[in-house]
């Protein structure tokens, strides 16, 4: 089962083409699609179906699907991914806490979890509400919610996966690890190898989580990008500093050159962004790099005009330049002031020229995903 319910924001159709045919046995993109075009949601209240909430409806399909697979005795896998309910407002979450303790209690009561694996996790913290803005939004954006529950026939068999799940709890762990866990899973379903004993193929940029995670993994080793790493070391420096100063003027210009999308122009339609003001900068230090002979690492947060965007960057700064080290995020959001483009990455740079001329600046909380 494959379920998604903002269907305007689908992983695989966002900007996308999505699939020739349903990619699973039970697809409920065709559901969401009708219902958004439905009467009956035009004259709800925002975010419901009439009475009931919507994300209720994805939650009682998963409910039924579970009921029905369970009672055949049938192996299955069900993905399902709430992404309205937290999409706006961070604030929002808290509305279905009650939901998901009945809909947990269902599948713990009626003994549904004997011999399933589940995960509940997000994809990334908040990256567009207010929160996004201070320093606790930075790490959040970086740090999203991720549990697994391993059922009795697998903790009774192998007692030392539930001591290394523990152990891994406090580890560096990435969506890598992840797709390499449910791989270890797939073949343990298959053939009842032991958890965390099969040996990754070498491109495999993940690990299994019922293999132990060494204390000493850093970002690089873990493949994460040095402007997503939660391991590094942060100060505040003025943003008046000299190295700051070169940063933020790096990001601009490297903005700016990304929307060029390789040409000598910046792409038709969109503006020329430049640098409004400097908002907030850190020098970064590393485990794998406290002292950086060959320059300073700074992360600077800027706003632009004359979209109003406001981006943040890792730089690294020499004597009398900056280099942006990995992309550039945008923290805010750009509504339509980009809907004269279509691409999927330049999207949340671009302002788009009709709005400058027109004197908007549009920008709700729409967003890529």
């Amino acid at each position: 089962m494959w379920a998604e319910d903002f269907p305007q924001y689908g992983l695989f159709n966002y900007l996308a083409k999505g699939f020739r045919r349903p990619p699973t046995d039970h697809y409920l993109r065709p559901f969401w699609l009708a219902l958004e075009e439905s009467t009956l949601l035009k004259f709800s209240s925002h975010m419901c179906y009439g009475t009931q909430p919507k994300h209720i409806l994805q939650m009682e399909y998963v409910r039924e699907f579970v009921s029905k697979y369970h009672a055949s005795k049938r192996p299955y896998f069900a993905f399902s991914f709430l992404a309205e309910l937290s999409h706006e407002y961070l604030s929002r979450v808290a509305s279905a806490d009650g939901q998901f303790e009945e809909f947990f209690q269902f599948l713990h009561q009626g003994e549904y979890l004997q011999n399933t694996v589940l995960f509940v996790m997000s994809d990334h913290g908040h990256r567009f509400d207010a929160i996004r803005a201070t320093q606790v939004g930075h790490i959040e954006e970086r740090m999203p919610f991720f549990a697994i529950y391993i059922p009795k026939t697998i903790s009774s068999t192998q007692p030392e996966v539930t001591k290394v799940l523990l152990e891994n709890s406090g580890r560096l762990i990435t969506p890598f690890d992840t797709h390499a866990t449910l791989a270890d899973l797939l073949n343990f379903a298959k053939d009842g190898h032991t958890l965390g004993a099969t040996l990754s193929p070498p491109e495999t940029l993940g690990q299994s989580l019922f293999k132990e995670v060494p204390t000493s993994r850093t970002c690089e080793q873990a493949s994460i990008p040095v402007n997503y790493c939660t391991c590094e070391s942060e100060s505040p420096i003025p943003e008046t500093d000299d190295r700051v100063v070169l940063a933020a003027t790096a990001t601009i210009r490297h903005i700016n050159e990304l929307l060029k999308d390789g040409g000598s122009t910046i792409l038709a339609g969109c503006a020329t962004l430049s640098l409004k003001v400097i908002r907030t900068a850190h020098l970064v230090k590393t485990a794998e790099e406290p002292n950086n002979d060959s320059g300073s690492k700074i992360r600077v947060v800027v706003e632009a005009e004359p979209s109003g965007g406001i981006f943040e960057a890792t730089t690294l700064v020499r004597d009398t330049d900056a280099e942006v080290l990995v992309d550039v995020s945008r923290i805010n959001p750009y509504g339509d002031q980009s809907n004269c483009i279509k691409h999927v990455i330049l999207r949340k740079y671009c302002y788009c020229l009709e709005h400058k001329k027109n004197g908007t600046s549009n920008s709700d909380n729409s967003e890529t995903s």
